[in-house]
């Protein structure tokens, strides 16, 4: 016997399912440090490939909030304050690596980081990396959630909390640095 799943359903079921993976994988993390950089693969691709295909191949790009109206004004701001807090970080990036080699917590050696964020370029994933957070928690889950009925403040809500969680599993850093991204976000 099958059940007829409603669109909005469906899309909301496909959210969730990426990110039960990613954050399955993130938990897996204290037994292996590869499972971080796995839980973050996974992220990012898991979920460009899912906004892309939810907009190129089903052509859902505005129930999505990627077009209408002050979409270019959203664009430039977004992008301006994007690039502002990317180049903030950047230039902390040295001081904040420095801190956590200094605290012995547990994450990464700092010539690591360093190492594999700019010896191999990294860093320039780092716009495909917000990207797909914002495809995920601003267009893929609360647009679904917001279909399904949610209240918008009720949506935001959930999205934002789930947005914030998500930094406990998916960063590759110690659990006190994990935290403190969680906070941020």
């Amino acid at each position: 016997m099958t059940i007829a799943v409603a669109p909005a359903e469906s899309r909301l079921r496909q959210t969730l399912v990426l990110l039960a993976a990613i954050a399955l994988v993130g938990a897996l993390a204290p037994l292996s440090p590869l499972a971080s950089w796995a839980a973050l693969a996974l992220y990012l691709l898991g979920s460009l490939a899912l906004l892309a295909w939810r907009v190129f191949a089903l052509q859902e790009a505005a129930g999505l909030f990627l077009r209408g109206p002050g979409l270019r004004t959203s664009l430039l701001w977004g992008g301006g304050l994007g690039g502002a807090l990317l180049l903030a970080g950047l230039v902390g990036l040295p001081a904040m690596l420095s801190a956590m080699a200094d605290s012995g917590s547990g994450g990464l050696p700092l010539e690591a980081v360093k190492q594999l964020l700019f010896g191999r370029g990294l860093v320039l994933l780092l716009p495909l990396l917000v990207l797909a957070e914002e495809g995920l928690w601003r267009s893929l889950l609360l647009s679904a959630l917001l279909e399904v009925g949610l209240a918008p403040g009720w949506a935001v809500g959930v999205s934002t909390m789930g947005f914030s969680l998500n930094h406990l599993a998916g960063a590759p850093l110690a659990l006190s640095e994990r935290a403190e991204l969680a906070l941020m976000a």
